[in-house]
């Protein structure tokens, strides 16, 4: 019986023990897998610190390259990118004024049209208009006095378009004839100011569109002198018209003023000069500039010789002022517009009435220098002569 219970304690303790070696195995199994777990976080952690700072490096790196290229391609860039847009705009600005730019007889007003009267005497009126070739402004209107001296101006038009003038001349034939464009187009009508203050009508438009109107005088100054005073019409205008890029200044005798160019031969001789013969929108002076799509100023006087002539004086003593049929004030170049070219037609009335050679060339020299003095440039010259 005590061999069977020692038997049996013998047993229990094996079991016992056994189970405490096993217990202990995976105690000590345990512990060592929470220690490797320990050494592999911390590993894995001085990995992504690592990895970190790399990364870290790698940015700092990076920015060093954006802000390299921040300050030189991107600005270079950028740059670019603000001309590209600065001409873009640009160009859509001046597309825009192009596409808002009012046609002739196309563009029709944005605002009703009431009746307006611009007066030639005030000279805020006066920047409304644009004036060509030698003229007085005075506070009763334009001194609108040599041949193909010009009026331009702009705007939005309706119903009667009205010039009020004045004129006088040598005897009854002798008014002032006016030639009209609208639109660039010549009217057919000749417009004619005789006498004392007159209301003139150029034109009757219909609708409310916009227009361009040049009164253009077709009469050389030792026939009439003219005063435009006002222009009236139902509308409004938009500023003085730009000026051509080119203009020539023609100084000549009666085949640059028009002499009798437009006569029949059903008039009689003693008539043969008047102003209802003439007309200098249709001498070469004023078709060459037409064509040259340039402005244009005519001094020229029928007979006229640069030292001898049919006239009582020479061409100085006429043209060196502003307006000889008038007063004597001698001409201003101040404010004038300097012309690009000097077109001079003279010494045909010369030869005829019997110039010295001499004479001719020392009048011819005062000439040139009071031109090139007067506008203090040397301006080129051509030196036309008389075809015959």
């Amino acid at each position: 019986m005590k061999k069977r219970l020692l038997a049996i304690v013998c047993i229990l303790l094996c079991i016992a023990t056994l189970f405490s070696l096993v217990g202990c195995q995976a105690k000590a199994t345990g512990t060592g897998s929470k220690k490797k777990d320990k050494d592999e976080d911390k590993v894995e952690s001085e990995l992504d610190e690592s990895e970190d700072e790399n990364n870290s490096a790698s940015d700092e790196s990076l920015e060093v390259e954006v802000s390299d290229q921040t300050e030189s391609e991107i600005e270079s860039e950028s740059e670019t990118q603000t001309e590209t847009e600065s001409e873009t705009e640009k160009q859509t600005e001046k597309q825009t004024e192009k596409e808002t730019d009012p046609i002739p007889g196309k563009s029709k007003a944005p605002n009703a049209l009431r009746a307006k009267t611009y007066n030639l005497g005030s000279a805020t009126d006066r920047k409304n208009f644009r004036f060509i070739g030698r003229m007085q402004y005075t506070n009763t209107g334009v001194l609108f006095d040599h041949c193909a001296n010009a009026i331009e101006f702009q705007g939005y038009m309706t119903g009667d378009l009205k010039l009020l003038a004045n004129s006088s001349g040598n005897n009854a034939n002798d008014y002032t004839y006016l030639t009209v464009f609208i639109d660039g187009k010549r009217v057919d009508k000749r417009f004619v100011i005789a006498g004392m203050d007159q209301t003139i009508t150029l034109a009757t438009f219909t609708g409310n569109y916009f227009h361009t109107v040049r009164i253009v005088k077709q009469t050389e100054l030792s026939n009439s002198d003219a005063r435009l005073r006002s222009i009236s019409m139902n509308g409004y205008l938009t500023g003085a018209p730009e000026e051509r890029k080119y203009y020539i200044e023609f100084y000549g005798d009666s085949l640059t003023a028009g002499y009798s160019n437009i006569a029949t031969k059903d008039y009689p001789t003693s008539e043969e000069g008047d102003a209802i013969y003439q007309d200098a929108t249709q001498t070469y002076a004023f078709l060459a500039s037409e064509t040259l799509k340039a402005d244009c100023s005519i001094l020229a006087m029928s007979g006229v010789g640069l030292d001898q002539g049919w006239t009582s004086n020479n061409f100085m003593h006429y043209f060196s002022k502003f307006s000889y049929r008038r007063d004597s004030t001698a001409y201003s170049f101040t404010g004038a517009r300097v012309p690009d070219l000097v077109v001079i037609h003279l010494g045909a009335n010369d030869v005829t009435c019997g110039s010295s050679k001499s004479k001719f060339i020392e009048n011819a020299t005062a000439l040139i220098n009071y031109i090139h003095n007067g506008y203090g440039k040397k301006i080129p010259i051509i030196w036309a002569y008389d075809p015959g």
